[in-house]
């Protein structure tokens, strides 16, 4: 877990910079923290089950084990990437790792309620689980939490509160009438207790329990620790956390962790600098081919 949410800020903060320096993409709006809910959720799901990341989709693909040079080329829209760098990351579709496209920032618990519902009618045996964004409209998340409610679904709604800014914004569940569906409060910087609730919740729905809704908030003051020019830490930084957690063990973790954080940053470069050598921007003629499927002619009788 701490290999995967390294990866994911390191990531971000080598690729946010770097596209700030290529013509013609625009730049990675990489808010950073609270990578232990996307690490918890795809930490707690078979490697089938759906996963839905609309606020950041390239973190589920980070998360699922994706190949860095594969995300790295869809981050810098190379003619190569698979979606031929026209999509981007969101629409990355590889359904023997539960990743089909998310659909938006706001449509991520409609989308996953109705993928969950074609798996139903399929007969497919996969939980669904989406992270939903605090800023999701209240209405949009009661109707997919209520519809995945009447048809007994197996969706987990993890709703990601576990950014120190998210405390100014109201509850999305305490705004939301959820009926009996259950709802389970968890920490939202601490990655063992976001695994530990999804990974129950996966468990009820599974056996026929319907949906669950998960909260991940902060539940202590934010109080900084250290910071530095680019970046504070603060108390709820999940890395921070789950690092002392894993040094308290044992003395010689801590060797372990300053490995472990090499080796992700060495990861990390050197897909980025494999890629970013042989970049070669799609042709702007072609921009708009193949985005479309065109229906079958009709003759004029």
């Amino acid at each position: 877990m701490l290999r995967t949410m390294l990866r994911i800020r390191l990531f971000e903060d080598r690729v946010g910079g770097l596209a700030h320096g290529l013509p013609g993409v625009p730049a990675a709006g990489f808010r950073g923290g609270a990578e232990a809910v996307v690490t918890g959720v795809c930490g707690a799901l078979r490697p089938r089950d759906r996963v839905f990341t609309p606020g950041d989709p390239h973190r589920r693909l980070l998360a699922k084990g994706f190949d860095l040079a594969v995300i790295v080329r869809e981050a810098l829209g190379s003619d190569d990437s698979r979606t031929l760098g026209k999509g981007g990351w969101a629409d990355v579709v590889d359904a023997s790792r539960g990743l089909f496209p998310c659909g938006g920032e706001m449509w991520g618990p409609a989308v996953a309620t109705g993928t969950a519902l074609s798996d139903h009618r399929l007969g497919r045996p996969h939980v669904t689980a989406v992270v939903v964004p605090p800023s999701t409209p209240a209405g949009l998340f009661h109707e997919s939490v209520r519809t995945a409610e009447r048809w007994s679904l197996p969706v987990v709604f993890v709703v990601d509160a576990s950014r120190c800014e998210d405390r100014r914004v109201p509850s999305l569940v305490d705004r939301t009438r959820l009926g009996d569906v259950p709802r389970r409060s968890v920490e939202g910087g601490d990655v063992v207790a976001v695994t530990r609730a999804v990974n129950a919740a996966a468990r009820e729905a599974r056996s026929g329990g319907g949906p669950c809704v998960v909260e991940a908030s902060l539940t202590t003051p934010c109080t900084a620790l250290a910071a530095t020019e680019d970046r504070p830490v603060c108390a709820h930084d999940p890395i921070a956390a789950y690092q002392s957690r894993l040094e308290a063990l044992h003395p010689t973790v801590r060797r372990a962790v300053a490995t472990i954080a090499a080796q992700e940053d060495a990861a990390v470069e050197e897909a980025v600098t494999a890629v970013r050598d042989r970049l070669v921007l799609p042709d702007p003629e072609v921009a708009a081919v193949g985005l479309y499927a065109h229906g079958p002619e009709r003759v004029a009788s």
